[in-house]
């Protein structure tokens, strides 16, 4: 499936506005991001990294989080295992950038450059 580039440019504007804190699962996602232009303070990854220990890196001045995985099998249960942490923590999630995202056809986040490149 190609992914549907409208939405996706759709998505990083929305994105790029947006105040929450955004939870990616590695470096090369955060590169991706940065490349279209959303702000590098606001992005967290999660690879190799307790969920203890980021939530201490969440800054408290974010009023939500949104986390965007992968759309594979390893992104879902990354998914899943951070809503059940983080919901029970009574943190605020926001899905509907990863749902957009997903909807899109997009499986690799850190893909989502090299389909909207100039």
């Amino acid at each position: 499936m190609i992914p549907n580039r409208v939405a996706l440019e759709s998505v990083i504007t929305d994105l790029s506005a947006d105040n929450g804190c955004i939870i990616v699962e590695g470096k090369r996602d955060i590169n991706a991001l940065v490349a279209l232009g959303v702000d590098k303070s606001r992005i967290i990854q999660t690879a190799q990294i307790r969920y203890c220990d980021l939530e201490a890196k969440i800054q408290p001045c974010y009023k939500k989080l949104i986390p965007i995985f992968d759309n594979d099998r390893t992104g879902s249960n990354r998914l899943s295992s951070f809503m059940a942490y983080f919901s029970a923590n009574g943190v605020p999630i926001d899905l509907s950038y990863s749902n957009r995202i997903k909807n899109s056809g997009l499986i690799c986040l850190e893909d989502i450059d090299n389909v909207l490149c100039p």
